[in-house]
Formats: structure tokens, sequence, C-alpha cells
């Protein structure tokens, strides 16, 4: 009787848990995606960057460029009945012709960092900090030749047209050949100063580890020799 009794609690204990012994089966953890909240925003300061260095947008400014000197020259040097202030006009747009021009030329080869750093993720996928540094000072360094070279294009022009007015006003309006003498002057020493910083400019580069074979003579026995390379 006293072993039917235990198997009877025995037998309630298994088929009638309570409620605290009633366990939930483990769920796996559901994996949440990764949202990117910075694809957006670096998408347009992607293409905002992309619209600015445009080979496009370069080339209408050599064609806008062209078609204003055009348009001045002409109108300069074939205009009979203009005035002074029309010589100013023409003049000044066969200027504004000259730097959209230069600036359309240099913008062909000009370079942007951010697009540069974008472009060698996509080819390589990771990029290590050296070759980060590297792309920055090569961007950096095409930026600033650019400019000079920008510079010294832009105002080389600017003297041989100035110059040339100069000629032309020699029987003509002694103001204005005063003045396109004194501009022609002052572009001719920025001109020179720039392709001067253009031929002169130096790229850096890393410099090499000197490969250093050293020993010391020690009070021992021991000798040693130093070769710097």
């Amino acid at each position: 009787m006293r072993h039917f009794l235990l198997l009877v609690v025995l037998c309630s204990l298994i088929f009638d848990r309570p409620a605290w012994a009633i366990t939930e089966p483990v769920r796996p953890t559901e994996k949440k995606e990764k949202i990117d909240l910075w694809s957006t925003p670096y998408n347009e300061a992607l293409r905002i960057e992309r619209r600015a260095f445009n080979q496009r947008s370069s080339l209408e400014k050599i064609v806008g460029g062209t078609l204003a000197f055009a348009l001045g020259t002409y109108g300069y040097y074939n205009d009979d009945n203009q005035q002074i202030a029309g010589k100013l006009i023409y003049s000044a747009t066969q200027s504004g012709g000259i730097l959209a021009l230069s600036d359309g030329i240099i913008g062909l080869s000009s370079s942007s960092t951010v697009i540069a750093l974008d472009n060698a993720f996509q080819k390589k996928g990771e990029l290590t900090y050296s070759d980060y540094k590297r792309i920055v000072v090569q961007s950096r360094q095409a930026s600033e030749l650019g400019e000079i070279r920008k510079t010294a294009i832009s105002t080389g022009l600017l003297a041989i047209l100035y110059g040339y007015n100069t000629y032309k006003e020699g029987s003509g309006n002694q103001v204005l050949r005063n003045t396109f003498g004194f501009l022609a002057f002052n572009f001719t020493l920025f001109s020179g100063v720039s392709f001067y910083r253009w031929i002169n400019f130096e790229e850096i580069a890393p410099t090499q580890p000197k490969i250093q074979i050293g020993a010391s003579i020690n009070s021992g026995s021991s000798v040693s020799i130093k070769y710097d390379f």
C-alpha cells in the first residue's frame, strides 16, 4: 500500500506539473537587419561632388568661354562706331571668356578627394590607412597643381590679350592704351610667378628608409661596423 501511494504521487508530479514548472521553448533570436543611416546623405554628397567635377560641365565652360572670347574679339576689333565704354565692355567679354576657357581646361584634369576615395573603396572593397593617406595626399597635390596651372594659363592669356590691345590702341585712345598697358604688365608678372611655381612644383613622395647595417665594439671580442645607404 505504501508503495502504491508513492507511485501515485510520482505520477501526479509528472503529468500534473504546476504552472511554475512549465517552461516555454527557447526561440532563436531574430537578427535585425542593420540599417545604414548614412547611405542616403552620402549618396547625395557624392552626387554633388561628381556634378562639381563633371567633365561635361568643364566642356561647357570651354565652349562658352571660346564663344565669349570670339564675340568680344569680333566686337572690339570690327565695330568702328564704338566708344570707350563699348571697348571696355568688349574687353571685359574677352577676359571673361578667357577665364571660363582656362577654368574648363583645368577642370578636365582636376580630381576630388571624395570621389577618389569612393572609387578606391569600390575597387578594392577596403583600404588600409596607408592607402587612405596616399589618396588624400595625391588628390590634394593634384588640386594645388591645378590651381597653379589655371592661374598661369589664364593670366598668361590675359597678358597677351591686353598687350595686343595696347598695341592696337597705339594711335587711338590714350586712356585705353594706358589702362591696357597697366593690365598687361601686371598679368605678365602674375603669369610669370605662376609658371615658375608650375615648373618647380614638387610632388610629395614618401622617402625610402635608409638601410643600416650596424654593429659595435663591445668590451668583449665582438666587433660591429655600421653602414648607411
